[in-house]
This record gives structure tokens, C-alpha cells and sequence, in this order.
């Protein structure tokens, strides 16, 4: 926001602790990869995810990871259903043209609505990350008291 030209922070409202609220009320959104990418597949918004670190990190996350995709979305359905602009890629440019096609009633919106869709159910039921729990305690031996 620092950086903003003063006719964006014009029109710039931050808001904290609101993702969900937001990505439900999103026409579409421009995300980082990580949870708000996961919370935005799960409510639907249609998105596209940009990433940049530094170029030391990058180098080094290129040798030691080698999934095709960022995007949790990305790797459950097995094939780009959310644009990823990372490193040389995030760029304003590139951000908006991968935007622009998600506004509106368009292909490329209902598509990815569809495919968001399906990379949810791919999720589970919810109360998932519980079930995990209970089964990662039941395997090393301890017990887990559910509130």
C-alpha cells in the first residue's frame, strides 16, 4: 500500500480479519498462494494467485520442490484451474490481464467457477482438519478431547 500512487489509495479500503466475508463478496480476486487461496476455493471466487520472494528463495524452492503448481486448488484437480503469476510473471500487467476475463458473465469465469467447484469437494466434509487430527494422535498413541 506504501507504494500505491495516490489515485489507488484513494480508492484502497484495507480491511483486517475479513477474508471470507471479502472473497464471498468478491466479483474476483487477485490472492497470494497459501490459505487465502484455499479459502477463496472453498467459497468459489473466481481468482488468480501471485507470488513473488527474492531471487535466492526462488532459486532454491526451484531445486528442493518440484510440484507443477503453487496453488493447493492447482494440485488437487492436477491441472492449472487458477492462473499463477509467479517470480518474473507478477506483474500489474499480467495480474490485470488474467483479472479481466473472471469479471462479468464469461467462458472463462464460468469455467473456473466450475472447476473451483470441483477442487472443493476434493477438500472433504468439513471438520476434516479434525478428522486428520484423531488420526495422527491415534497413531503416535494419545488421545484428542473434541470440545
Amino acid at each position: 500500500i506504501d507504494k500505491a500512487s495516490s489515485r489507488v489509495k484513494e480508492r484502497l479500503t484495507v480491511l483486517t480479519g475479513k477474508s471470507q466475508t471479502l472473497l464471498k463478496a468478491a466479483d474476483a480476486a487477485l490472492l497470494a498462494s497459501g490459505t487465502s487461496a484455499v479459502e477463496g476455493t472453498i467459497l468459489g471466487c473466481p481468482m488468480v494467485v501471485a507470488y513473488k520472494v527474492s531471487p535466492l528463495s526462488w532459486f532454491l524452492a526451484k531445486r528442493l520442490v518440484k510440484l507443477p503448481y503453487v496453488s493447493i486448488a492447482n494440485l488437487l484437480v492436477g491441472r492449472e484451474i487458477i492462473p499463477e503469476l509467479l517470480q518474473d510473471r507478477c506483474r500489474p500487467e499480467e495480474m490485470a490481464q488474467a483479472l479481466l476475463p473472471l469479471f462479468g458473465d464469461t467462458a472463462e469465469r464460468r469455467q473456473m467457477e466450475a472447476s473451483l467447484k470441483e477442487a472443493a469437494e476434493l477438500f472433504g466434509e468439513p471438520g476434516a482438519s479434525a478428522k486428520v487430527l484423531d488420526i495422527i494422535l491415534d497413531e503416535i498413541g494419545a488421545t484428542h478431547v473434541r470440545p
